[in-house]
């Protein structure tokens, strides 16, 4: 059908934007997506005025426009023609008004695969090992919020900051692990990072170039080793047994490798809860010493320890700058509190500091500086506190009911700490149809995917239970007995 383009303009006349414009709009996208050619004549102005249904002299000022912007040329006693110095274009059929290509055609290197965790909105959820929002100081936070919109300081907040984060948080981020941790560093040895993961980015940047080694568990954390990955180093496995990373065998792996850093979480190990005791701590970093290598110690969520008072980090011991300790304030209040630290020797962290200068420039002025405030007035303290019960109290009831309900089904060490039960399924068990069943239920569990080493299938995986109340477990639990007993 000629002029049959005419009828992919549309306008709207109850719109505020003037209809010569909406026309003009219409004609250039046409244009640009190559149904109107380089050098094309356009129908007749009345034509085109009667087929738009618009006045011509609204047609006109549209035309006037697209010659002023130079996509089209008025001709004279010939009419109007798209300009003959725009490239030719092939057209570019467009769906649902959508005409953005969905693959570029310039060519790009693909990213390795990186898979990401299983998110679910059901109504309950065994996760990853998540906090409860519910229970976090929601409304501590907002009040320090306003007070912070009504100092005297709130507008220099609003401007740029430091990439290291801010000096207050600093400082009190540093009585806190000196009291807790027993860290003895200084603010200047400390930077603010938007979560852990970010933490882990920047150290594998600055510390790792391609084809060093560097060493993890057989069982790890996935992004961790993603992120090693991508940066080009070789990642090496060890055994990880019911006492966590095997430092034997890293000891046998040193005799033939030069290794640049091992990554732990050392309480409590990501993905099987359990607590690096202290023989092997000091094992691991006797090798550190003796080989020059770095410890990437990841502490998610040291605070949570049930059996009693948790052991000091690697990093409480370090008097050489071996030891980079990576903390958050995800695990601890909420997945959206998108702040974390590092701890390292001056020189790593003035490195560190220069590449998030180019990465994310500074984290949130406000955010941090609120933080600052409920860690000054004892609010963080007090509600550590206070969701350590809370989640006692849910480990307990869980790990009892999975006794009860599922011992002949699911076998698992109750965790002495953290957020989650690492979960061995029965070698019978589809994880994967019985991820799916209780999904349709409305009960999150994961099928275990992530955390299988490689293309070995573990069936186990972990089963949080800290961000569900008492009621939320004993649901869940009886969605997954039934389940189980259907497959």
């Amino acid at each position: 059908m000629q002029y049959a383009f005419l009828t992919e303009i549309t306008t709207d006349r109850t719109s505020p934007l003037p209809l010569y414009i909406q026309i003009a709009n219409g004609i250039s996208n046409l244009v640009k997506r190559g149904v109107l050619q380089a050098g094309q004549k356009l129908p007749g102005t009345r034509l085109m005025a009667e087929r738009l249904e618009v006045h011509r002299s609204t047609l006109m000022l549209s035309l006037d426009e697209l010659q002023a912007e130079g996509w089209l040329e008025a001709r004279e006693k010939s009419g109007w023609y798209v300009s003959d110095k725009l490239p030719v274009q092939a057209e570019i059929s467009a769906v649902n008004g959508v005409t953005y290509p969905k693959v570029s055609a310039a060519p790009v290197e693909e990213i390795p695969t990186l898979d990401f965790p299983q998110l679910s909105h059901l109504p309950v959820q065994f996760d990853d090992g998540y906090p409860d929002t519910r229970i976090a100081p929601l409304q501590a936070l907002g009040r320090a919020y306003r007070s912070i919109l009504n100092s005297a300081a709130f507008r220099s907040l609003l401007t740029y900051g430091s990439p290291q984060g801010d000096e207050k948080l600093r400082e009190q981020l540093v009585q806190s692990v000196q009291l807790n941790r027993g860290l003895r560093i200084s603010a200047e040895q400390i930077m603010v990072t938007r979560g852990s993961i970010m933490g882990l980015y920047l150290l594998s940047q600055v510390l790792l170039r391609p084809r060093d080694k560097i060493v993890v568990g057989t069982l790890s954390y996935r992004t961790a080793n993603l992120v090693f990955g991508y940066r080009g180093a070789e990642v090496l496995t060890i055994p990880v047994d019911e006492n966590g990373l095997q430092t034997d065998a890293l000891e046998g792996l040193l005799k033939a490798n030069m290794i640049r850093a091992v990554y732990v979480t050392s309480h409590h190990h990501y993905p099987t809860t359990v607590s690096l005791p202290p023989h092997r701590r000091l094992h691991l970093y006797e090798l550190a010493r003796k080989h020059r290598f770095f410890i990437l110690e990841d502490d998610y969520d040291y605070d949570f320890h049930y059996a009693h008072k948790p052991l000091m980090p690697l990093a409480a011991m370090d008097e050489e700058g071996l030891v980079l300790y990576i903390g958050s304030f995800t695990k601890k209040i909420s997945p959206a509190i998108r702040i974390g630290y590092l701890v390292a020797p001056q020189n790593i962290i003035q490195e560190l500091i220069k590449l998030r200068r180019i990465v994310d420039r500074q984290g949130s002025n406000l955010e941090e500086r609120a933080l600052a405030d409920l860690l000054e007035d004892g609010t963080i303290k007090r509600f550590t506190r206070k969701a350590l019960n809370t989640y006692r109290q849910r480990r307990d009831l869980f790990c009892k009911l999975l006794r009860e309900e599922l011992s002949d089904k699911v076998y698992f060490r109750e965790p002495e700490g953290g957020m989650a039960v690492w979960a061995r399924f029965r070698e019978d068990v589809n994880m994967s149809k019985l991820s799916q069943a209780c999904s349709k239920r409305g009960l999150f569990v994961s099928d275990g995917k992530i955390y299988c080493p490689g293309d070995q299938w573990i069936n186990a995986c972990r089963m949080g239970f800290a961000s569900m109340n008492l009621e939320e477990i004993e649901e869940g639990v009886g969605i997954l007995k039934n389940e189980l007993d259907q497959l």
